[in-house]
C-alpha cells in the first residue's frame, strides 16, 4: 500500500509546529491501532524514514500492550521519575510483520510516520499549526465513564523527536499511576528543617492505549499528548 507523503514547504519557527491533521488528531479505532514514529534527519537523512518507522512500530506495540513499573520521588518541589516500559516481544513481532506505513511528513530536521494495522482509515493531510488556545485537557483530563485519561508533556529542544517521545512516555506513566499506585511518605528532620519525601510506586500492564490528541505550546515550547485507556 502506498503511503501519503507530505514535506513542509516552509521553514523556521512556524514550520516547526505545523503538522498534518492526523498528527494532532490521530485516527482512533481499537480494531485498527495506529501510532506515530519520529526521527531526526541528522547526518544520514536517507535513513531517517527507516528509523521513524521503527519508532512507530515500538510505539504501536506499547499502545497494544505495555508493562510500566517503577517509582517517582517528590522532594522539596523536585520530581524525580524512574519508570521503565516493557513490551511484549510477541506483540512487537506481530506489529513488525503486519504494519503498514500510512502517511509520512517531513519538516526541517524532523521526519514523522503514521503506521497502522489493517485497513487504511480516511486520513486528512491538511497541514495546520497548533491552536494558540490551550485545550481544556491541559489543565484537567476529560471525564468519560469507563475511560481513564492522562496527559504528558515534554520540552522542545534541539531534537524535536525526543520531545514528543518524552511526552508520550510521560502520558503512559501517568495512565499507569492513575490505574494503580502506592504512595509512601517519609518525614525527616535535617539541620532543623522538616523534609517530606513522597515516593509513588506502580507496576501495571495496560492494554489498548489510544492517543486522543496532541498540542504544542509555541510560547513555552512544550509538547503535550493526551492518552486514554479504554474499557477492557
Amino acid at each position: 500500500m502506498a503511503s501519503s507523503s507530505v514535506m513542509a514547504a516552509a521553514s523556521g519557527e512556524n514550520a516547526s509546529i505545523a503538522y498534518p491533521y492526523w498528527f494532532w488528531h490521530p485516527p482512533r479505532d481499537l480494531l485498527f491501532p495506529t501510532a506515530v514514529g519520529y526521527a531526526v534527519t541528522g547526518r544520514y537523512p536517507e535513513k531517517a524514514l527507516e528509523r521513524a518507522v521503527d519508532d512507530g512500530i515500538e510505539s504501536m506495540a506499547k499502545s497494544i500492550h505495555v508493562r510500566i513499573h517503577g517509582k517517582q520521588v517528590s522532594m522539596e518541589g523536585r520530581l524525580i521519575p524512574r519508570f521503565q516500559e516493557e513490551i511484549d516481544v510477541s506483540v512487537k513481532e506481530h506489529v513488525q510483520e503486519k504494519h503498514e506505513c500510512l502517511a509520512t511528513y517531513q519538516v526541517e530536521k524532523l521526519v514523522m510516520v503514521l503506521v497502522g494495522l489493517g485497513t487504511t482509515p480516511r486520513l486528512s493531510n491538511h497541514i495546520t499549526a497548533a491552536n494558540s488556545v490551550p485545550p481544556d485537557w491541559i489543565e484537567k483530563p476529560p471525564s468519560q465513564p469507563g475511560y481513564t485519561y492522562a496527559h504528558g508533556q515534554g520540552s522542545m529542544g534541539y531534537y524535536p523527536d525526543k520531545a514528543w517521545i518524552r511526552a508520550e512516555h510521560r502520558a503512559r506513566v501517568n495512565l499507569a499511576l492513575t490505574v494503580e499506585s502506592n504512595v509512601s511518605i517519609l518525614k525527616k528532620l535535617h539541620r532543623g528543617f522538616l523534609r517530606i519525601i513522597t515516593r509513588t510506586h506502580t507496576d501495571v500492564a495496560l492494554t489498548g492505549i489510544e492517543t486522543v490528541e496532541r498540542w504544542y505550546d509555541a510560547q513555552k515550547r512544550v509538547c503535550h499528548v493526551l492518552l486514554r485507556f479504554p474499557p477492557t
